[in-house]
C-alpha cells in the first residue's frame, strides 16, 4: 500500500496470513481516545513492513505489538521527539525490528520475544528492558539511562557505544 502524503491514524492492525508493506513519507500515530495509546498491531504469521517514518504525537503513547509468530519491520524508523513512551511487545515467537530511533521519552521492551534495532538510537530519552530481548546493532547517542529489569540486552555493534553515554543498570 503506497500513501503519498503524511497521515495521522490512531491504530493499524495487520491480520491474516497476507504480508503487507505500507510506504509513505510520515505516519503520525495519535489516539486521543480514552486509552490514550496509539497502536501498531501485527496479529499475523506473515512479515508486515512499514517503510514510513512512524512519528509519536504529544497526545499519545505508542504500543507496537507483534503476537502471532510473524515479523513486524518498522524500517522507516521511529521519531519520538514528542517524549512519549513507546512500548515494543513481541510474543508467541514474533519479532520486531526497527530502523533508527529518535527518542526523547522512554523506549520500553516488554513481552517474551525480541526487538532488533537496525539503526542508531538518538535523543534525550531512556531505554528499559523488562522482558524479551533487545538487540542493539549500531552505536547510539541517546542521552538517557539504560535499565534492564528482566529479559536480555544484547550489544552487537561493531564500534562506538550501543548504550550511549548514560548509565546501564542491571536489575534482573
Amino acid at each position: 500500500v503506497n500513501v503519498d502524503s503524511t497521515y495521522t491514524v490512531g491504530s493499524i492492525l495487520f491480520s491474516g496470513g497476507v504480508a503487507y508493506t505500507l510506504s509513505n513519507n510520515r505516519l503520525s500515530m495519535d489516539n486521543t481516545g480514552a486509552a490514550g495509546h496509539a497502536v501498531i498491531n501485527s496479529w499475523s504469521a506473515a512479515t508486515q513492513t512499514i517503510n514510513s517514518l512512524v512519528v509519536t504525537t504529544a497526545a499519545s503513547d505508542l504500543d507496537i505489538v507483534s503476537s502471532a509468530g510473524g515479523a513486524l519491520a518498522l524500517s522507516g524508523g521511529i521519531d519520538n521527539t514528542a517524549g512519549k513512551t513507546v512500548t515494543f511487545n513481541a510474543t508467541n515467537g514474533s519479532t520486531i525490528s526497527t530502523g533508527a530511533i529518535i527518542n526523547n521519552g522512554l523506549i520500553l521492551i516488554a513481552g517474551a520475544q525480541s526487538l532488533t534495532t537496525l539503526g542508531t538510537i538518538s535523543g534525550t530519552g531512556s531505554l528499559s528492558v523488562s522482558g524479551g530481548k533487545l538487540n542493539l546493532t549500531f552505536a547510539s547517542t541517546y542521552g538517557g539511562n539504560t535499565t534492564v529489569s528482566g529479559g536480555k540486552l544484547l550489544v552487537n555493534n561493531a564500534s562506538g557505544s550501543a548504550t550511549s553515554t548514560g548509565s546501564v543498570t542491571l536489575n534482573g
